[in-house]
């Protein structure tokens, strides 16, 4: 299989490291608009750099793409994949609004490929079993789920990308969207929502980060 990575950051190194290992992948090509990023990415896991990803699309006779890029480009890249007629895996969010998600699975029925986004948690061990125990019924019904992500994640660039809610939709579409996808792969349907956030970075205004 003839796979490209769009996006030459640190989840797309992930990918390309996992992807690398599997005797039937062939990674030809990573296209990220910083080349330089794009030409480390092709000497650690092999293929050509490219700066813009349809030269990639064109040249590279994919069988599928990894789209590894920043939130707000995932579906214009997605579905500029699915129309060439390669099968997709995109890094969550899937998108940062209903309609751009519609146009991703709309791409893919029409051009007969396969769309999957990457939420990891649904295959985290523990969180399999969790899963397992529930659904088998041993637990009863689901009532209510609480979620307390304890990670550290500093932003130092305050140029970067994460702290423009137009771009990255804030915490919930870049964290929180794995407790959401996981709680509803378990009980379905959630019925009622709520959450305490906070601003701890006033030189990020809008950007719920806490």
């Amino acid at each position: 299989m003839r796979v490209g990575i769009i996006g030459a950051g640190n989840n797309a190194a992930g990918h390309a490291k996992a992807l690398e290992v599997m005797d039937e992948v062939e990674i030809v090509g990573t296209a990220d608009p910083i080349v330089e990023r794009a030409q480390a990415m092709a000497d650690d896991f092999g293929g050509q750099a490219y700066g813009d990803h349809q030269v990639m699309l064109k040249e590279g006779d994919l069988d599928a793409v990894w789209v590894c890029s920043p939130c707000w480009l995932h579906a214009d890249q997605t579905v500029d994949c699915l129309s060439a007629g390669a099968h997709v895996m995109c890094e969550k969010p899937m998108a940062l609004s209903v309609e751009d998600c519609d146009r991703m699975i709309d791409a893919a029925n029409t051009h007969g490929v396969k769309l999957m986004i990457d939420q990891t948690t649904r295959f985290v061990a523990n969180l399999v079993e969790m899963q397992r125990i529930y659904q088998s019924g041993e637990c009863g019904d689901l009532v209510r789920s609480w979620s307390i992500r304890e990670s550290y994640h500093q932003i130092k660039n305050e140029a970067n990308w994460r702290l423009d809610f137009d771009k990255s939709g804030g915490i919930v579409f870049e964290w929180e969207v794995h407790e959401i996808d996981f709680v509803r792969s378990i009980g379905g349907r959630v019925s009622e929502v709520y959450a305490h956030t906070a601003f701890s970075r006033p030189e990020a205004p809008g950007f719920l980060d806490y």
